[in-house]
């Protein structure tokens, strides 16, 4: 089983949940901020137990902690280049600040359209404009 090692955006807090749960929303369990489970990118191998690890490439180079043997250890660079599908907008509710991850050919189906926030159901327009991938933008 892989683990994905991520921070609570808002209170910093080390966390880990399966893979199985990428997507999904659940609320932090420190400060209650509900968190979609990110994907990830980078995967890895905690050096002392040997878990099966990964975190989304914003992490990369963070202090996190493994959850099997809690080691602290430093999320891996991204060593490969990253591909389109590897590349995605963050779009944040100004309103509950729930992140919602786009790859970048969905992100340009949605420019000019409104989605819902998950969490309050706050309609948010998708922008047009030119944000780079792996970006994060709050509306």
């Amino acid at each position: 089983m892989t683990d994905v090692l991520f921070k609570c955006w808002k209170c910093s807090k080390n966390l880990a949940v399966s893979t199985k749960r990428i997507g999904k929303t659940y609320p932090c369990p420190q400060c209650e901020q509900p968190l979609m489970i990110p994907d990830s990118t980078i995967f890895y191998s905690c050096p002392v137990c040997n878990w099966s690890l990964c975190s989304p490439s914003k992490h990369a180079g963070e202090t996190l902690t493994c959850p099997n043997c809690d080691t602290s250890l430093i999320a891996p660079e991204n060593t490969s280049e990253d591909s389109d599908e590897d590349q995605a907008i963050t779009i944040r509710c100004i309103n509950c600040h729930q992140g919602m991850a786009f790859d970048m050919d969905h992100y340009h189906e949605l420019i000019g359209k409104t989605v819902d926030c998950p969490t309050c159901s706050r309609k948010i327009n998708i922008p047009q404009g030119n944000l780079k991938p792996n970006s994060e933008v709050v509306l």
